[in-house]
């Protein structure tokens, strides 16, 4: 009877120390993916929302050069990055993603150099009221 005792004392001991040993801490953490690839061309003062497809929640963003792009978190899977540089040539920068599990992504940003604005006007053009005129814009910003 007494060796049964020692033996049922035993093995709740086992047990007990066998499942504080199993804990959920070990849950695999999803890759941050994103809904962009390549690099992200910005012109100056322009902003872009990127959402977040996959990740872990509580994110936080970090630009490289705060110079050049800034990122913030809106919402709860948005990132607005905007561009910031006026320099006088294209700009890199790369902003990170961190989620609460410490997984990251990546956005490569490019702020491209503003460009004067160039069109190419044929010689006999003559420009009047309902007439219209093929102009072809040679270089710009877009928009």
């Amino acid at each position: 009877m007494r060796m049964n005792i020692y033996y049922s004392l035993l093995l709740m001991i086992l047990l007990s120390v066998a499942s504080i040993g199993c804990s959920d801490n070990n849950v695999p953490s999803d890759k941050i993916t994103l809904d962009i690839q390549g690099t992200l061309d910005l012109l100056h003062n322009e902003s872009v929302v990127v959402k977040i497809m996959t990740g872990n929640g509580s994110y936080q963003v970090d630009s490289q050069d705060k110079d050049i792009a800034e990122a913030e978190v809106v919402g709860t899977n948005e990132i607005k990055i905007s561009a910031v540089s006026t320099n006088e040539q294209d700009q890199y920068t790369t902003i990170y993603v961190i989620d609460e599990k410490k997984q990251t992504a990546e956005i490569r940003v490019c702020v491209a150099k503003l460009k004067e604005l160039q069109l190419d006007i044929p010689d006999d053009c003559e420009i009047y009221t309902d007439v219209e005129e093929d102009i072809q814009v040679v270089t710009g910003n877009g928009g």
